[in-house]
């Protein structure tokens, strides 16, 4: 798959005219690590269409939580009494925007 992917690179690279010397500054091994840094992403976008937006939208949202939580409990990072305040308020509003249509939805 990985030679695939690197081979593939090079046919486009030399269809369009580029001049590949510059692979041997760069090295093999950082233009690897871009196709195969790649991957995931592919992999996400697959996976993002098939998801109703307000859920997307809500998952980017974990990934944040997840890294201030890991910076205040395990690394014992402090938390500003206002960042812990805008912090929450930020989870309100995202509460609010989950909940919302749902009783709306459930009012009808």
């Amino acid at each position: 798959m990985f030679t695939l992917t690197y081979a593939t690179g090079a046919i486009v690279e030399l269809a369009e005219g580029k001049d590949m010397a510059y692979r041997a500054s760069a090295g093999i091994g950082a233009d690897l690590l871009g196709r195969v840094s790649a991957i995931p992403l592919l992999f996400f976008a697959a996976a993002a269409n098939r998801l109703d937006l307000q859920i997307l939208g809500l998952m980017h949202w974990f990934n944040p939580t997840m890294q201030v939580s890991l910076a205040i409990f395990l690394l014992g990072e402090q938390m500003l009494p206002g960042q812990g305040v805008t912090f929450s308020l930020i989870w309100l509003g995202l509460a609010l925007y989950s909940v919302l249509p749902r009783l709306r939805h459930l009012r009808r």
